[in-house]
């Protein structure tokens, strides 16, 4: 085998004093709870403010919002929890949490209590999780015969006002929409606009997801268009735009149909040159097997609303509907980056990956990370699932993402259930230092490196990786990069050459965070296997 030539890596002191924040993976049991989630993130120069939601018993109707402020260590520095258990109320559905203009939080959530019916409401707090106000609209439920579903998102006005978009379904026709409604800056309902689908034998349903402001008097509603009856091959899913002035009145509206089965349209941001970006999935359905696979994309839209481009992303159509991008950071006039999660195409690829993706106004995919825990047992795999919802820029230039990463089973003493999932990269999206001097043809970059770091091109067909920290107490992080990329096996050795740790080797550009916690101290060899048992790849390292 061909002798790997690695990037040595600069003390860690120096990365540190470059990039000031560590990097994060770690998952997190909100307040000893059974199930917890992060939804959405906010950072600042001093830490981290993350909504989510969690529950003790995994009941439905006894769901916690939660507000935590963490340090840039990872370690929780105030923690304050909504639950309205007087109520009965359990939280099932939140939009993102929202930084408002005088320095304090607000959200929007769906509630529900077995003694009465759902309710939906909006909570002002401040940076410690304390109430401000929570305001109640039983008219979203009371009027128009409409069922409030789920809350979906909510933008501050200059004028300290908000705008708001709920699903909705209505109770004589069952049409599914979205109600559009403002609020003045105390929560008061101040007037609202409901949309619905056409018809139940055609398009049933407009599911909103996104909403930006587009000028002083119209906003952009992103939405999809969607037919739920019906075969495989019946079901028609497009995404949708609704121009709308600050009434609720509608203004214009465009349906792109070449979206297929589009079931999202999230992040709608709009771009310097006038036009928006929005990315979600794109499905397509396959009549000789009857099933649909999917993918996720990126669209670009000019000022007047015709597709400038797309991006479909992903190494195949994937039968799994667990891919998608659920959010868009500006990072300037010309970069972006975009958060989600994905499966690959491979039948036999069980596992879910943390996604994000650096691409740029012109519909160039810049970078592609993918994040993925590795279980310490590796004679039971558990094949958790890892999802990332939101995503915020640090004052490092880094990114902060959060999400949730569920384990199915038992694991050696960690229950099963969802955990929330806060994650900390470099501006390059690396968990291992480095990562980005190999590009994504195996180049490295034309970027200046630091004097003590050497970079060398590498033989095309064997793969690039990094191990860090090294030595490693609790957490490994193992980045590989493979030129033509195939499907292989990782292993783990003792010094007596017993395997202590496996896994499979399922996508390209991708971080796995391994659990070592369980070693014993001393030194271990890392080896990757392609398919046909050949080796590709040899590391060393220590555990601590």
């Amino acid at each position: 085998m061909k002798k790997l030539v690695l990037i040595f890596i600069f003390s860690i002191t120096w990365w540190l004093s470059v990039y000031g924040q560590p990097p994060l993976n770690q998952r997190y049991i909100i307040n000893e709870n059974l199930s917890s989630v992060f939804a959405s993130v906010s950072s600042n120069d001093s830490c981290y403010y993350i909504s989510g939601i969690n529950t003790d018993v995994g009941s439905y109707y006894e769901l916690k919002s939660h507000l935590v402020k963490y340090n840039f260590d990872g370690t929780i520095e105030n923690f304050a929890q909504f639950s309205n258990d007087t109520l009965g109320i359990g939280f099932f559905g939140f939009s993102p949490i929202v930084k408002t203009l005088d320095g304090n939080f607000a959200q929007l959530a769906t509630a529900d209590a077995i003694s009465f019916e759902p309710t939906f409401l909006f909570v002002k707090m401040t940076p410690n999780g304390d109430t401000i106000f929570t305001k109640y609209y039983p008219e979203f439920y009371e009027e128009d015969y409409n069922n409030g579903k789920n809350a979906a998102t909510i933008i501050q006005n200059k004028d300290s006002t908000y705008f708001g978009l709920i699903h909705i379904q209505n109770d004589t026709n069952f049409l599914g929409g979205v109600t559009f409604f403002r609020l003045d800056k105390d929560g008061a309902l101040l007037y609202k606009k409901s949309f619905y689908g056409i018809s139940l034998e055609s398009y049933n349903t407009l599911r909103s997801a996104s909403m930006v402001r587009y000028s002083d008097t119209t906003l952009v509603i992103g939405a999809a268009y969607l037919k739920v009856y019906g075969d495989n091959d019946e079901k028609r899913h497009h995404t949708k735009l609704l121009i709308v002035d600050t009434l609720g009145n509608l203004i214009d509206e465009h349906t792109y149909w070449e979206d297929t089965l589009a079931l999202d349209c999230y992040g709608l941001t709009k771009t310097a040159d006038g036009g928006l970006i929005y990315c979600g999935r794109i499905g397509r359905y396959s009549a000789e097997y009857n099933v649909i696979g999917y993918k996720a994309q990126i669209v670009k839209l000019n000022a007047d609303f015709t597709k400038a481009w797309q991006i479909k992303i992903g190494s195949g159509y994937t039968g799994s509907p667990y891919i998608g991008l659920r959010n868009i950071l500006t990072l300037n006039d010309s970069e972006f980056v975009a958060v989600g999660f994905m499966k690959t195409f491979e039948p036999n690829d069980r596992n879910q990956y943390g996604w994000l993706i650096k691409f740029n106004i012109d519909g160039e995919k810049i970078w592609e990370r993918k994040y993925l825990k590795i279980t310490h047992d590796h004679l039971a795999p558990n094949y958790p699932t890892h999802e990332l919802y939101d995503v915020d820029i640090t004052p490092d230039g880094g990114f902060v993402m959060v999400g949730q990463a569920i384990n199915y089973y038992e694991d050696n003493g960690f229950l099963p259930g969802q955990k929330a999932w806060l994650l900390k990269v470099d501006k390059f999206g690396c968990l291992v230092p480095n990562c980005q001097y190999i590009s994504a043809n195996g180049n490295p970059l034309e970027i200046d490196p630091p004097k003590d770091t050497v970079i060398v091109n590498p033989p095309k067909e064997e793969p690039i990786t990094w191990l860090y920290p090294n030595p490693a107490s609790t957490n490994l992080f193992y980045y590989h990069h493979q030129e033509n990329f195939q499907f292989g096996t990782a292993y783990i050795y003792n010094t007596a050459g017993e395997v202590v740790q496996k896994w499979e080797i399922t996508a390209n550009d991708i971080t796995y965070d391994i659990d070592v916690s369980q070693l014993a101290a001393g030194n271990y060899i890392l080896r990757v296997f392609n398919m046909l048992g050949e080796p590709l790849q040899t590391e060393r390292f220590v555990k601590v």
